[in-house]
Order: structure tokens, then C-alpha cells, then sequence
């Protein structure tokens, strides 16, 4: 799969035992505030344009591309990843660290982090990031910061697993498009992913560095000082943590729906 998708989790990993309604409605509060639901508005679009590209490689005769971008419709939604999101945020987040994520989303600098990383998204932003990689490399001190970032976070051991779930995910709907019928043995295709993840673990934390330096290149070196302190505060780790364990909880469970929807009949 192409790069772009996973590029995305990016943003909805670092975008950041409660109970209660209150502590609900302030949970909807930080979601909205980090902006994470509307980062996940945008993983069909994404999901769609790599089983697009996919299948274009592959040669797929249109009936059958249609009815992998109509599983990707019945089973690849925004809700389902932000109601895991939530779930794992409520049921993980103290009073304390909600009350300390809120304040710094609230603040001026935590609130437009917020909408750089939004901004930064979409696949409009990816194709201008990578336009613009040269000339954005060459900005030693943004560079130096997103490695920090990947080292606090973990993204690119994260976009790792991630590319091989939804690696497979891609696999299984060509190859059922293809042999219609048949059972998809993706243990042949899983020890290949496994020759290539080195190279794989390269080219994505070279996609975690160049895309931390576009999102945050309009901000001050003070101004990305105090967002990395606040990265190394426990409330933030706790969240960064519970958003990649609950992320991939709710992939798994749409590799499997995805997989359900392309055992339906196909023109």
C-alpha cells in the first residue's frame, strides 16, 4: 500500500479509570479539542485511494475495483475507530490527566498544534508535503524535533504494525477479487511483509520525520520546546499510548468486517 494512509495515524496518535456522564461530556471535549474525530473523517477517503492504486497495478476490471470501494463504504467508518478511541479514554484516563490534557488544549499553542495537525491530514496536505520535501529536510532544527516526537510517541514503531494489518487487509480484497470463491492464504504474503521490515521501518520513520516538520514548520523553536515538554508529561503518554492500543483494536476488527463484506457476491 502506498504511503499516504498510514501517514495519516500520525496525526491521530499525536493529535494526545474515568466514569461518569460528566466525565464523558469532558472526554467529548478533549476529543473535539485534539481533533482527532476530524482527522478520522478523512481514513475512507485514504483507505479508498490505496485499494484504488492497488487495483489499477493489479488491472481489475472495474465491477470488481466498485465492489472492494463498496465494502471499504460498508465497513471502513470514522465512528467505529472513534467510538474504540473513546471507549479506551474513558476507561483509562483519570479525572487528573483529563483535567491536564483539557488545560493544555486550551491554551493558544495547544490549540493551534490542534489545527496544524488537522490541517495536516488530508490528502491535499500529503501531496503538498511531498512536493515540498526537499526544501523541508533542509530545516536541521524542525528535523531534529519530529525525531524527538517519533521517539516520545513511537509512531514509527506503531505505522509499522499498522502497514502490515492493513497490508494484508489490501491483499485479501485483491486476491478475492481476482479468485472469486477461493480462501485467501496470506501466510506466504505475512513472511514476505516480514523480508521487508527494515526497509519498511526506513521509509515510514522517514514519512513520521518529513511530516512532523510540514505540520509544525510555521511554529517557533520556543513554541515546539513547550510542546515536546508537555509530549513527556505522564497525562500525555497515557494518551498517546491508549490512542495507538485502541487504534489497533479497532482495525483489527474492520479487517475482519472488511473481510466479511468482500465474501458477499461480486457482478
Amino acid at each position: 500500500m502506498t504511503k499516504h494512509f498510514f501517514w495519516l495515524f500520525i496525526f491521530l496518535c499525536i493529535g494526545v479509570n474515568a466514569n461518569g456522564k460528566n466525565q464523558d461530556q469532558k472526554v467529548d471535549q478533549l476529543i473535539k479539542l485534539s481533533g482527532i474525530e476530524v482527522q478520522a473523517q478523512s481514513i475512507p477517503d485514504h483507505v479508498k485511494a490505496n485499494i484504488q492504486q492497488m487495483a489499477q497495478q493489479s488491472k481489475l476490471p472495474t465491477p470488481k475495483v466498485n465492489a472492494l470501494l463498496a465494502a471499504t463504504e460498508q465497513t471502513v467508518k470514522p465512528e467505529l475507530i472513534m467510538a474504540e478511541l473513546r471507549s479506551g479514554y474513558i476507561e483509562q484516563l483519570s479525572k487528573r490527566d483529563i483535567k491536564k490534557l483539557l488545560k493544555w488544549h486550551k491554551t493558544p499553542l495547544g490549540g493551534q498544534l490542534a489545527e496544524a495537525e488537522k490541517a495536516a491530514s488530508t490528502q491535499a496536505a500529503f501531496q503538498a508535503m511531498m512536493q515540498q520535501a526537499p526544501s523541508l529536510m533542509q530545516d536541521a532544527e524542525r528535523v531534529e524535533f519530529a525525531k524527538k516526537l517519533d521517539e516520545l510517541t513511537a509512531t514509527t514503531d506503531s505505522m509499522v504494525a499498522i502497514q502490515e494489518k492493513m497490508a494484508i487487509v489490501a491483499y485479501t480484497s485483491i486476491m478475492s477479487a481476482l479468485q472469486p470463491g477461493k480462501p485467501v492464504d496470506t501466510s506466504a504474503y505475512q513472511a514476505q511483509l516480514k523480508t521487508m521490515e527494515a526497509q519498511t521501518r526506513l521509509q515510514l520513520e522517514q514519512i513520521v520525520v518529513l511530516s512532523g516538520v510540514y505540520a509544525y514548520r510555521s511554529f517557533t523553536p520556543e513554541q515546539l520546546a513547550e510542546y515536546e515538554a508537555h509530549l513527556k508529561t505522564p497525562s500525555a503518554k497515557k494518551f498517546y499510548q491508549i490512542s495507538l492500543e485502541r487504534l489497533g483494536i479497532a482495525l483489527e476488527k474492520i479487517v475482519g468486517q472488511f473481510s466479511t463484506a468482500l465474501t458477499k457476491p461480486t457482478n
